[in-house]
């Protein structure tokens, strides 16, 4: 499901246009220096604090591109910082521990732990670009911990390509969309998943045959204004469900939510 021609895509120029840091990105994601008279690049500890948490919502993006994500980077400056540890925390910095050449070239989606695509338009396009593949945004952006995408006309959530690495993502909103049912994969993509927003998505019927033994952690889903009726899947031997919400719902049995 390819989502990279759509007029207006999530990518390395959108990303960068909203986190400028002195460089722009060319037409396949790589950087281009600024003229002389621009400010030295940001250390590398400044690109940590400022990709942590990207903020897409109501940007009317139409569609993702991976591919141009995944090669985006920013020039950082690199210095003493190459051995602190807040860098060898991070995989993301191997590499540049123990330079000390002014400039470097980071990676940005490694940085990225909470990404809101939320309010935009990725049905606009065609069926393609209202089609996400949530395994590979986890592949792409491996220290993710919480996605949010509601409202964005979304038609479809994959999660087939599942991550080299186990996912840390917490928290999924797909909220306020048109997803008929949840990937099939959801809980072996995210172990770790504490809080499942999908409510307002009219069209989902489907319950998801899910490997719920791997899931104990979730303890929050919110179903309301759907058209799920079937809970099961949500209750795996020791899990810690707080909070299921399934008002409005043609739901007819909640025992095995009260067992």
């Amino acid at each position: 499901h390819p989502q990279h021609n759509s007029s207006n895509p999530f990518d390395a120029a959108a990303l960068l246009r909203l986190y400028p840091f002195g460089s722009t990105p060319s037409s396949d994601g790589q950087q281009q220096p600024q003229p002389s008279t621009q400010i030295l690049p940001p250390t590398a500890l400044a690109a940590v604090t400022a990709f942590r948490s990207i903020n897409g919502a109501l940007e009317d993006f139409t569609g993702i591109d991976f591919d141009s994500l995944q090669r985006c980077s920013v020039g950082v400056s690199v210095g003493a910082m190459a051995n602190s540890t807040t860098l060898d925390r991070r995989s993301s910095f191997s590499k540049l521990r123990g330079m000390t050449d002014a400039n470097r070239q980071l990676p940005i989606a490694p940085l990225v732990e909470e990404l809101n695509l939320g309010n935009n338009t990725f049905s606009q396009d065609d069926t393609d670009s209202s089609y996400v593949d949530l395994g590979r945004l986890l592949s792409v952006f491996p220290a993710l911990q919480h996605v949010l995408l509601s409202g964005s006309g979304i038609h479809g959530i994959g999660g087939d390509a599942l991550s080299p690495q186990p996912s840390k993502l917490t928290r999924l909103d797909v909220s306020n969309n048109s997803i008929n049912r949840l990937p099939e994969h959801l809980s072996q993509l995210c172990p770790l998943l504490m809080q499942l927003t999908a409510f307002a998505n009219h069209k989902m019927t489907e319950s998801p045959q899910l490997l719920s033994s791997t899931w104990l952690h979730l303890a929050v889903v919110e179903l309301s204004r759907t058209s799920t009726t079937d809970v099961s899947w949500m209750v795996p031997s020791g899990a810690c469900l707080s909070s299921v919400d399934v008002t409005r719902t043609p739901l007819s049995d909640i025992s095995p939510l009260l067992t």
